[in-house]
């Protein structure tokens, strides 16, 4: 068998670049376990660093992730679910064949997995919650196999992320993005410097025992923060960036006189403001503790703005929203039982049966009375006196007089000219 230790390593060797401390394989489930660690030879051995090759000097990262071994072999594929490569134990034969083995792209516990935050009005579903879109970075860039790896971490660490584009796949359901980079919670009050509160519908959750912001509600994403991410001093530091980036951006106007005579484009200075800001943000996020109790409020400051409303200021006081009423599960369930009735309802009222046409239903002819049934063409040819039994979906049921034989005169034979039905005189 190929599965010998020897011949795993140089299949590791030929994926990462070089070979695994430790090797296992799982026969009954096909599964390839590599370890680029190795096991701890002292039980009071000093903590391991974590890897990606980070120091103790060095900032704190905002992921643990894996080896770039491990990234190698993600790289290697290119991303697809299933890849081929050169059998590395393969010799060749007479023919100059070549075997190839096919490989399923690595898996690891603490990878990350991303959700786009798109707005409603991409997609046109206004009114109901999309569907969640997973975000695939590009395979070249090491996000495409970002792993957070902390064991200890419970529940999992969130992380947000931006980027500088997004391709959408057919399904709706899947979207390619580029240059993206991640970020730790503690950094989500970078985000407000341009978000626009009214388009993304920005909410500021507060406890109702600490009054402090809490969580965040971006649409209909609901994202509980580390304690003090978004204080009064973090809110008052984002408007004034937010206020230098307006005053940058807007035209000057007509009668202002050029600097220097010329017609350049004025940049305003922010990094004052960026600084300051930056200065009232953790290294690193604490754990989430989320509230019992939150109280929502707009994002939005009431102070409206002429020019470049994106950029009005946030909100640094509690604005009550109108909350919707949240059920309880038997309230929810009860609720779906009428609406599923009502559904059922208005079906059955939709099919009661055959409809009779307006040209039938309207006719002189009713029920119990005598006609006269002429027939144009066929063996039949000649007139019949028929008593009018009812009316049907095609037309009026009928019954000879002569001979007791029922039949259904049909609306469109008589349109066609092949029957006439009048009534007796």
């Amino acid at each position: 068998a190929w599965q010998t230790e020897e011949n795993v390593q140089l299949l590791c060797q030929s994926l990462c670049g070089e070979r695994a401390q430790q090797i296992h394989w799982d026969e009954k489930e096909k599964l390839l376990f590599l370890d680029f660690v190795g096991k701890t030879k002292r039980k009071n051995a000093p903590e391991q660093p974590p890897p990606g090759g980070w120091r103790e000097s060095d900032p704190i990262p905002v992921l643990h992730d894996v080896h770039p071994q491990v990234h190698r072999c993600h790289q290697f594929g290119a991303g697809r679910w299933k890849f081929g490569i050169e059998n590395p134990l393969f010799k060749g034969d007479t023919d100059g064949g070549i075997e190839m083995l096919e490989l399923v792209r690595p898996v690891q516990p603490f990878q990350i997995n991303w959700e786009v935050m798109q707005h409603q009005g991409m997609e046109g579903t206004q009114g109901k919650k999309p569907e969640k879109v997973k975000a695939m970075p590009d395979w070249r860039n090491p996000l495409g196999f970002a792993c957070d790896v902390r064991p200890e971490t419970l529940p999992a660490r969130e992380h947000i992320g931006v980027c500088a584009s997004i391709q959408g796949l057919e399904s709706g359901q899947q979207a390619f993005v580029a240059g993206a980079t991640a970020l730790g919670m503690n950094h989500f009050p970078l985000l407000l410097a341009s978000l626009d509160p009214k388009k993304w519908t920005l909410q500021w959750g507060f406890d109702k025992q600490t009054e402090e912001v809490c969580a965040v509600r971006v649409m209909h994403f609901e994202i509980n923060l580390p304690p003090e991410t978004i204080t009064n001093d973090v809110l008052w530091k984002v408007n004034q960036l937010r206020e230098k980036l307006r005053e940058s951006l807007t035209p000057w106007p007509e009668e202002r006189p050029r600097r220097g005579g010329m017609n350049y484009i004025y940049v305003g200075d922010v990094s004052h403001e960026m600084a300051e800001l930056l200065e009232e943000i953790w290294d690193e996020p604490d754990p989430v503790k989320k509230a019992k109790n939150i109280r929502w409020g707009s994002g939005a400051s009431e102070e409206e703005t002429d020019e470049l409303a994106f950029l009005q200021p946030l909100a640094e006081d509690l604005i009550p929203v109108t909350e919707p009423q949240r059920l309880t599960k038997a309230q929810a369930k009860a609720a779906r039982k009428v609406a599923a009735a009502a559904e059922q309802q208005k079906a059955k009222g939709q099919n009661k049966g055959p409809q009779i046409p307006d040209a039938v239903k309207n006719s002189s002819l009713k029920a119990g009375d005598t006609a006269k049934l002429s027939v144009n063409f066929g063996s039949f040819k000649g007139t019949h006196i028929v008593s009018i039994l009812g009316m049907e979906e095609k037309g009026w049921k009928v019954k000879h007089a002569k001979d007791g034989f029922e039949e259904v005169v049909k609306l469109r034979d008589i349109k066609t000219g092949k029957l006439t039905l009048s009534a007796a005189k």
